[in-house]
């Protein structure tokens, strides 16, 4: 578990305002995954053997598809599936008005397990 600060943001489908966990602007190699319901997340560390493993089938691809992929061979938590963008916790949408607005509290932070997908053989 990591502690981490939690960060303002806003909804732009229903404006709700929640707070969502963040490593902040200098964190290198570590993303926050989001599940698909925008209640709970999970850390993730991109320089691990498995990471590496599921980047390199990414040959090509850009930025941000690491994290999707890693996001999409993640365990579930709670039976959501994790995704690489923030969600709103009422309404589950990623069209967000604003986001890592001020610090808020912190939070909680487990890292993402990727035991079904570990179990795999490599192709």
């Amino acid at each position: 578990m990591r502690t981490l600060p939690t960060l303002e943001a806003t909804c732009g489908r229903c404006a709700s305002t929640f707070s969502h966990p963040s490593l902040g602007d200098f964190a290198y190699g570590e993303f926050v995954l989001c599940s698909a319901d925008g209640r709970s997340y999970a850390v993730v560390d991109g320089t691990t053997p498995l990471a590496r493993r599921v980047g390199a089938t990414l040959t090509g691809a850009g930025n941000g598809a690491l994290w999707t992929a890693l996001a999409e061979v993640a365990d579930p938590i709670e039976g959501q599936a994790l995704t690489a963008s923030i969600r709103c916790p009422a309404c589950s949408s990623a069209d967000l008005e604003s986001w890592g607005g001020r610090v808020t509290g912190t939070r909680e932070v487990p890292a993402a397990t990727f035991e079904a997908f570990a179990r795999r053989p490599a192709r």
